[in-house]
């Protein structure tokens, strides 16, 4: 890939890094918002009892399991001609030290010598960045490019080989190798596929780096893999790339990119093409089902509202909606695979139906049958009704069978609800479901209830159970309804479990775990990790007490913007509220204050940014933010804080300089916010407390902390720990399970840094502040929304920040109290 337009990625990157980054989700700056409360929703409710019991007939048990010789993963597994294909991707890179950037391009660094383990990513703290960024955090770093007076470094690319594995079981697997030239690549493992004739049929990828143009061919290939025919797709598109690949038993190949869709015979011949009528729509799912027919899932979002509908498309490139399929499927993953006509995947089952069914039917259920899908991906397909394969993450595949309803044991439930899922749980699920013959999790997830009408579905009827009477024994809630169900009776004290368990101890736990969900020495709540988003700034820059107004008059002597330049009007109010919406309404009475003087002046602060984002595709855009914080161009980062490292690679990689965490600059609140994934507690009504709290507390054991070894710990003594191993010098362990230290270094534009273990000083430092902090982050729809939209007059200049405040207050203070 060529750096310049590496440059507009990591330009794009910056940006939206800049502009506020969360944990776990997708951000979008308009919901940055915080949230108090949480209201009753108007959702009916019904009994959770239909799901507080083991669905014996979607219970399926690991069979086999075993490893295809030379799979260090699996891209992608399909079923066709009564056999599994599975595949894989293998980079040749050459010998010389360096670091990948694309699919296929290595920067070698010309002033590195030796390999340097691995560093933090010096673009962005977001694992969801593009893949061209994506490797930044390996070895050498991109620094010693010059990106004033271009890169004078050495390009080389990589040869891949892609290889298919066709079997029926681990004793019958036949391997067909596909070499590609140098610089060609695929995509990901949706850019194949195999006809009954076992012809296959791969969409190849290259980059020209003297056009700075990426071309795209789809190749046809005989069963040994030698080459049929070759034909250019994507010529008519600056922006084209291959979204999903599917091939009928025919040979009949379609193509999606985001929005259209090209139709080929089994000789190559185009034969139709679908473009579909908006830019707001997209193609989020795509199968050939078991009556040969090419069906696709579309979503539209508007500013407001979304759609999804499914079409058949033909061969010649019509399109017909499929109504049935709409309802059926309402926005699910699609997947294909024999047994069923269709099925669609949930967070925790695989759901299956038949044309003409008038509901799906439960196929597997993932939790009761100890399946954790992680990393499922595309890495799943059926056999028949009683079988499917399934690939991991470490190369190997389970073939896993249905158990008969009979053979399926009976043991006490104990139910956990939670919405969207928690990924952090699944493990636990499992050993816990292994190890115990009395009790076993059961996952209730109210996220499958949403609907692309209304994806607050699941939410809603969530708050309706729980606090309906029909709650589940464990409850893993957001922030926000964690402590409105305290408020409303709905936890048991936590307390007399964990005194009479031989496990973790209140006191066990941080001042701050201890407190965040306490009422009047009970504590309701617990979470194992969290992480922190807060303000970093030169200690030399920084003033205790530091407000606002000391924010203007830095801005005004200087004439920089305190947080640079990055920030719209809308996005610096939602970032500057979503760290200080404590200040602003009282939770504890629900009371408001955005008609306040200090709200005022944060409108007219915000104001004072750009209406629309000003994005610079300015080759020295990159300089200028490396620059940012060393040369007093702006005055605060906004972190992420997920480890003492974090500190470190910032105040070492953005300021070259000693800095302080602190809260936002706004009187009356902290200013700096807790971000927990998982936050659980226990229904006071729950029969089973003393064996949900055993679940609960094997999240806090040590094997749970190994499999998770992010984020900031809430137990006091791995706190302690990770402190002390940030004033040592950074480590791995190598092939024989020995400590290698190592010098951890940072590459500064064209020079290279080599950085310090934090001093006992600085980690007490930051243990402190991190512990400090109370305010949790929390969102709410809703109120986002109002604000949102109420200030968007002051913005354009068609009211004062008085009157704006003033609706605020009222629109607000009403929807508070109508949802208290």
């Amino acid at each position: 890939m060529k750096i310049k337009t590496l440059k507009k990625v990591i330009c794009t990157v910056l940006c939206s890094t800049m502009a506020f980054t969360l944990a776990g989700c997708s951000f979008n700056p308009k919901n940055a918002i915080s949230t108090i409360l949480n209201g009753n929703s108007q959702s009916s409710s019904s009994d959770v009892a239909v799901n507080d019991k083991v669905n014996k007939d979607a219970v399926f048990h690991e069979s086999k399991s075993f490893s295809l010789e030379g799979f260090d993963y699996i891209d992608s597994v399909i079923s066709a001609n009564g056999k599994y294909y599975a595949a894989q991707m293998i980079y040749d890179y050459p010998e010389e030290e360096g670091m990948l950037y694309g699919e296929n391009d290595i920067v070698v660094s010309e002033e590195e010598d030796e390999e340097t383990p691995d560093s933090e990513n010096p673009v962005t703290d977001d694992d969801n960045s593009a893949d061209e960024t994506e490797d930044t955090e390996t070895e050498g770093d991109s620094e010693t490019i010059d990106y004033e007076d271009g890169y004078d470094g050495e390009i080389v690319d990589v040869n891949t080989e892609f290889i298919i594995a066709s079997f029926t079981d681990e004793n019958d697997v036949k391997y067909t190798s596909f070499k590609f030239e140098t610089g060609e690549y695929i995509s990901g493992g949706s850019s194949w596929g195999v006809d009954s004739e076992e012809n296959y049929y791969i969409v190849v990828s290259a980059y020209d780096e003297q056009n700075e143009s990426e071309s795209h061919v789809v190749r046809k290939y005989s069963a040994d893999g030698n080459m049929i025919k070759e034909l250019a797709i994507g010529t008519e598109s600056d922006f084209y790339y291959v979204n999903y690949m599917r091939v009928s038993s025919d040979g009949t190949v379609f193509i999606t990119s985001e929005n259209s869709i090209d139709i080929f015979d089994k000789d190559l011949n185009k034969t139709g093409t679908y473009s579909m009528d908006s830019q707001n729509s997209y193609i989020s799912s795509a199968i050939i089902n078991t009556q040969n027919e090419f069906i696709v899932q579309v979503e539209t979002w508007t500013d407001d509202s979304s759609s999804v509908k499914v079409y058949k498309i033909g061969k010649d490139g019509k399109a017909e909606e499929d109504s049935f399929l709409s309802g059926m499927f309402n926005g699910k993953s699609m997947m294909s695979g024999a047994g069923y006509d269709y099925y669609y995947k949930t967070n925790s089952s695989i759901m299956g139906f038949n044309a003409g069914d008038k509901q799906a039917k439960e196929i597997v259920n993932f939790y009761d049958s100890d399946i954790n899908t992680e990393y499922l991906g595309e890495t799943i397909c059926f056999a028949s009704k009683e079988q499917f394969l399934m690939g991991s993450m470490d190369g190997s595949l389970c073939v896993y069978e249905k158990v008969p309803a009979d053979q399926v044991a009976d043991r006490e439930i104990i139910t956990v609800g939670t919405v969207w899922g928690s990924y952090m749980i699944n493990s636990q699920v499992i050993d816990f479901n292994k190890a115990n013959n009395q009790y076993r999790i059961k996952v209730i997830d109210y996220s499958e209830y949403a609907t692309p009408d209304d994806w607050e579905a699941g939410v809603k009827r969530f708050n309706t159970d729980v606090t309906g009477g029909n709650t589940p024994d464990i409850i893993i809630a957001e922030a926000n309804e964690a402590n409105n169900y305290i408020d409303k009776g709905i936890y048991t004290d936590l307390t007399p479990l964990m005194n009479n368990y031989n496990g973790v101890k209140k006191e066990d736990l941080l001042q701050s775990a201890q407190d965040v969900f306490s009422r009047d020495g009970k504590l309701y709540c617990v979470y194992p990790i969290f992480t922190v988003e807060a303000v970093q700034m030169k200690k030399s820059k920084y003033k205790e007490g530091m407000t606002l107004d000391d924010v203007i008059v830095w801005e005004k002597s200087t004439g920089k913007k305190a947080f640079g330049n990055d920030f719209t009007k809308s996005g610096m109010l939602n970032t500057m509220l979503s760290f200080n919406m404590d200040s602003f309404l009282d939770p504890s009475t629900g009371k408001c204050s955005f008609d306040s003087d200090e709200f005022k002046k944060l409108l007219e602060y915000a104001n004072t940014y750009p209406l629309e984002e000003n994005y610079s595709e300015s080759d020295d855009y990159y300089t200028e933010y490396m620059n940012r914080y060393r040369n007093d161009n702006a005055l605060f980062s906004l972190e992420y804080i997920s480890s003492f490292r974090d500190f470190n690679w910032s105040k070492n990689y953005r300021f070259d300089e000693d800095t302080v965490l602190m809260g936002m600059p706004i009187t009356g609140s902290d200013g700096a916010i807790l971000q927990i994934d998982t936050i659980m507690g226990i229904s006071d009504k729950s029969k089973h407390k003393e064996a949900a709290w055993e679940f609960i507390n094997s999240c806090f054991s040590d094997e749970f902390y190994q499999n998770h070894n992010w984020g900031l710990p809430a137990i006091e003594k791995r706190m302690d720990d990770m402190a002390k191993e940030a004033t040592e010098p950074s480590y791995y362990i190598d092939e024989n399970g020995k400590k290698v230290e190592y010098e951890e270094t940072v590459y500064i534009l064209d020079r290279e840094k080599k950085v310090q273990p934090l001093t006992a000083e600085e980690v007490a430092e930051i243990k402190n502040f991190v512990v400090g902090i109370r305010n949790v982050y929390m969102w709410d729809t809703e109120l986002n929304n109002i604000v949102d939209e109420e200030t968007q007059p002051y913005f354009s200049g068609q009211k004062s920040a008085d009157e704006v405040a003033k609706i605020i207050q009222s629109r607000l203070q009403i929807y508070i109290n109508e949802r208290k």
